[in-house]
This record gives structure tokens, C-alpha cells and sequence, in this order.
């Protein structure tokens, strides 16, 4: 049952089952990326112009556990393994749901774990709660910030706020996300990347 419905460009918020939904169109000139696992590996030529934001998974398609996937100048699929760890919460006072997830507990000093290419930590805010101007509609304010160790042990970072479409599922024990950003991080020159992934959790922390 929908308790209510609000929109803003690029995001569409529906509380109940979903909490957001919205779509883009796939790059037509790209192929997208592989749906199986695969290292995160910095591509040769990191030159061009910011790829477009791919589609969100479907419901049927994404695997039952947490993943992340990165296109542009960088590129590859992670599931999150049995070893690393999720969690989901609810704040009920401001209507707030947080999702985050890391593979372990590798540092920059450390190379990525000592699994370079297979490591990476993520943290989705969703906040549901309209803090509207008079004669504004309301909106949502909503995030999601990750870094990911590529083959090479170099630690890319990312985040976005606007160029970001995201999906709560499952009465919020599941986030899907897909967005546009700046990879950047120590000795390594900004450039474009695609993000999109799932955060999959057991069960909800109310608070």
C-alpha cells in the first residue's frame, strides 16, 4: 500500500515496498558490462567524456547478494563475498535509510586487503522526508559514496548526490543504485566512471 508519492527530476519516491524508483536509458554506443564477476581493472585510455548513466538492474536479474560494477575508465563486477559484511537501517524519526557494505577491512596502506581488484566499501542515505520551501514540492536528498581497489592496488573513490537514480527494495532490505561520478584517489588523475550495484541485507536495524 503507497502512503505517498513524490518526484523530482532524475528520481521518483514511492513509500512502501519501493521507496525510489527511477530508469535510464543504456549507452547506445558502449556495450554494457559483463554480468559476471570480474576484477576491477583502470582501463588504458581514461581520455573520454563522461559515459551515460545505465539502466538500473531489473528485479529479476540482480543477484541475491551485494554487488558493484563500474564502466568508463575503469571497469569490472565484485559480489560482495561470504566474508564481507552489510547492513541496513531505518531511522524512523527523520525517515532516513541507510545501506552500507565493505568486502573487508583493507586500508589504503594495504593495497586492497591483499585481493587488489576484488575489494570495495559502499554507503547509500536515502532520506524520505520533505523539508519543502513554501510553494515548493518536496524533495529527497539521497546519496551514495564507495571505493573500490583496483588490480593494480590503486584505491579509486567516488560519490554522488545528483547524477545518481536509486531503487529501495524488499521493505528496505535491499538498495539498487546507478550513477554517474568522478573516480579520483591518491596519485590518480580524476576521470570518469559509471556506478551502479546492490545492497543486499538479512534484515533491518530499526533506530
Amino acid at each position: 500500500m503507497q502512503a505517498s508519492l513524490w518526484s523530482q527530476p532524475g528520481v521518483l519516491i514511492t513509500l512502501g515496498v519501493c521507496a525510489v524508483l527511477a530508469a535510464c536509458a543504456s549507452p547506445p554506443d558502449r556495450p554494457a558490462p559483463t554480468a559476471d564477476p570480474s576484477p576491477f581493472v583502470a582501463l588504458p585510455d581514461r581520455t573520454g567524456g563522461q559515459p551515460s548513466r545505465p539502466a538500473l538492474p531489473e528485479v529479476s536479474a540482480a543477484p541475491p547478494r551485494t554487488w558493484l560494477e563500474v564502466d568508463g575508465s575503469w571497469r569490472g563486477r565484485v559480489i560482495l563475498p561470504h566474508t564481507g559484511t552489510s547492513a541496513c537501517s531505518h531511522q524512523q524519526v527523520s525517515v532516513q535509510r541507510w545501506f552500507e557494505a565493505t568486502t573487508s577491512n583493507f586500508a589504503e596502506f594495504d593495497a586492497g586487503g591483499g585481493d587488489p581488484g576484488r575489494e570495495f566499501t559502499l554507503a547509500a542515505t536515502v532520506d524520505l522526508e520533505p523539508r519543502p520551501s513554501p510553494g515548493t514540492a518536496p524533495q529527497t536528498r539521497h546519496a551514495v559514496v564507495g571505493t573500490f581497489v583496483d588490480s593494480s592496488g590503486a584505491h579509486v573513490q567516488f560519490h554522488s548526490t545528483d547524477d545518481l537514480d536509486l531503487e529501495v527494495r524488499d521493505e528496505g532490505r535491499q538498495v539498487v543504485f546507478t550513477l554517474t561520478a568522478t573516480g579520483s584517489g591518491v596519485d590518480i588523475d580524476p576521470a570518469p566512471l559509471t556506478v551502479r550495484g546492490v545492497i543486499t541485507c538479512a534484515a533491518v536495524t530499526e533506530s
